[in-house]
């Protein structure tokens, strides 16, 4: 079979072109292997489907098997160039810079849709590189030496393989030309490109739902992730002033307030078809709370983000203004310094503040990386990775290994003092984080998860489950950290608040909503022993108990929990006479 190929000039070029054309492709299908069939004819979409003709333009299902026109056309400039072929290295490297730049867009590209739900941009994408990915690299272990020098050799490598294949096929094209001067392969190639041109315009972008054309551009996605997306515009000084008349208003009674954000807690558990036993757990846990005298509101609010980013789900709900992109964050950050967010509307009213932060730094101190953030949330006291001594087994490799239950007991154990003076606590868990590790042991006294120190016995096996089982133990683990939290260490204490919401949904996990939901609806449970102030939140599109009630649309957006929040606590905690703020549920546009 190879001799007969090289011996076929023609059958090399068409042979190589495809795939090296296959490769572009590459990285969109190993994005959705969980979803897709390897053939054309397979893997449709039952909630999309189109008539068996249209296969020619576009198909439900990502395969290999599709032309990328962009490589095409550069084939066919390339073929079509007036340059004598003693200088086809030239023409190699023009192909290979090409091929490379398409391929390095397509991983990208890839990777954001399926991460984070949306369409990349490349100036807010470039702030989060500079300000997120060398801690995330050092975080999961590959921001050493040794890694970029790995780095190095798989690009090299790259490298090499697509300059000689490219190589090749320019070298096969050589000789069709001088032996059978079929020239007519260069315009064989226009119909394709044709093709994909109409193919374009008869099935119009919608989002990245282009990327199931069967001939395709990738220019379009490349022009427009050069603009700027519309979330990126800054905010402005008049719409940050709405919040600062909450200053004015103060609490009579004060409650201790617990702000977790539960780490990739989504829609998702209550739609996959494992949601019959999330329902059932769920039931359980607000049967356990309500024996011990707290009662429980839910609803679904909409995260600016979906599948990561965590810091904007939680600076949104905190600030009341929608904060989608890492531009925005930057320019809130270090342009509003005296923000009066949630966090300073509690130290106003006297509160201590607090923020726990399980996740773990490589190298250097998270204060030097964090300055801006701690500066602008302004909390009494950050409680990062080193002050909570975890010595145990770190039940994930990337992140600092911290179980749930050992942070929020040890902030109970450590940090809360007898006193008068109430608190407010911020927390994010992290056992929930993706890539979903086997869970920690929950015990009776949290100090013991310090003398496990060997992997678990069933840890590997457990790590051999779907992606989709594994999520949902952690997200019932974190739950259930949470209602012991209550009902053990809180007690005696009848004068807590618990706020439990997530910050996205799971990443690479969204598809399992369907369109049965709003891709960015995420639970949001408040929890308190004072029935009143709970079952204040009904007509605000709540409903009782753990499970969400959700029959439309969502109502609530992240933006507006600060206003709905505080509206209820004045409501219910407030000075006679005090007039709760207005109502904001899409927060401040």
């Amino acid at each position: 079979m190879v001799n007969f190929i090289k011996r076929k000039p023609l059958i090399q070029f068409v042979f190589i072109a495809l795939v090296l054309n296959f490769f572009l492709f590459l990285p969109q299908f190993s994005a959705y292997k969980d979803m897709w069939k390897h053939l054309p004819n397979s893997g449709f979409m039952e909630f999309e489907s189109y008539p068996l003709w249209s296969s020619l333009l576009i198909r439900n299902n990502f395969d290999i098997f599709r032309f990328q026109c962009d490589f095409l056309l550069i084939l066919l400039i390339v073929l079509a160039l007036p340059i004598r072929w003693k200088y086809s290295k030239w023409l190699t490297w023009i192909l290979t810079v090409g091929y490379l730049f398409l391929l390095s867009y397509n991983i990208y590209y890839e990777f954001s849709v399926r991460l984070y739900g949306g369409h990349p941009y490349f100036e807010n994408d470039l702030a989060l590189a500079i300000g997120v990915l060398p801690t995330f690299l050092k975080e999961i272990g590959f921001g050493e030496g040794k890694h970029l020098l790995l780095y190095l050799i798989v690009g090299l490598l790259l490298l090499t393989i697509v300059y000689a294949g490219c190589r090749w096929l320019l070298q096969s094209f050589q000789r069709i030309t001088i032996r059978a001067k079929e020239k007519y392969l260069i315009f064989s190639i226009v119909p394709i490109l044709l093709l994909g041109t109409i193919g374009h315009h008869i099935f119009p972008n919608k989002g990245y739902k282009n990327a199931w054309k069967t001939v395709q551009w990738t220019w379009p996605k490349i022009f427009r992730s050069m603009d700027i997306p519309n979330s990126a515009s800054p905010h402005t000084v008049q719409q940050l002033q709405t919040y600062s008349q909450y200053n004015q208003i103060e609490l009579e009674t004060k409650p201790n307030v617990y702000l977790i954000f539960v780490e990739s807690y989504g829609a998702v558990p209550f739609y996959s078809e494992y949601a019959t036993q999330h329902l059932s757990f769920m039931s359980r846990m607000d049967s356990t709370i309500k024996t011990k005298g707290w009662s429980s509101v839910s609803t679904y609010s909409n995260s600016p983000i979906i599948g990561g980013r965590s810091w904007l789900g939680f600076t949104t709900a905190i600030t009341g203004i929608n904060v989608e992109s890492q531009i925005q964050y930057l320019h809130l950050l270090e342009n509003f310094p005296d923000y009066p967010h949630l966090t300073r509307w509690f130290k106003m009213n006297d509160y201590l503040t607090y923020r726990m932060k399980t996740m773990s730094n490589v190298k250097k101190s998270t204060s030097e990386l964090y300055k801006l953030s701690e500066d602008f949330f302004g909390f009494d006291t950050w409680i990062k990775h080193e002050d909570i001594g975890y010595t145990g087994f770190k039940y994930d490799e990337y992140f600092g290994g911290v179980p749930d239950q050992f942070a929020l007991d040890m902030f109970h154990d450590k940090f809360l003092h007898e006193g008068d003076q109430p608190y407010f606590m911020f927390f994010i868990t992290m056992n929930s984080h993706i890539p979903w590790r086997p869970t920690p042991p929950i015990v009776k006294d949290f100090k013991k998860l310090n003398d496990f120190t060997e992997k678990p016995a069933d840890y590997d096996k457990l790590l051999e489950t779907t992606d989709i089982i594994r999520y949902h133990k952690t997200i019932e683990y974190s739950l259930t950290v949470v209602q012991n939290f209550m009902t053990t260490q809180l007690e005696l204490d009848s004068n807590c608040v618990f706020i439990l919401i997530g910050d996205h949904q799971p990443p690479t996990l969204e598809y399992v909503l369907n369109d049965s939901i709003s891709p960015f609806a995420v639970p949001l449970h408040i929890m308190s022993k004072d029935i009143d102030f709970t079952d204040s939140f009904v007509g605000q599109g709540f409903s009782k108990g753990m499970i969400p009630n959700h029959k439309e649309k969502v109502l609530l957006n992240h933006a507006g929990f600060y206003s709905l929040f505080v509206n209820r606590l004045i409501h219910a905690y407030g000075k006679k006479g005090s007039i709760p703020p207005d109502i904001l549920m899409d927060g401040l546009d």
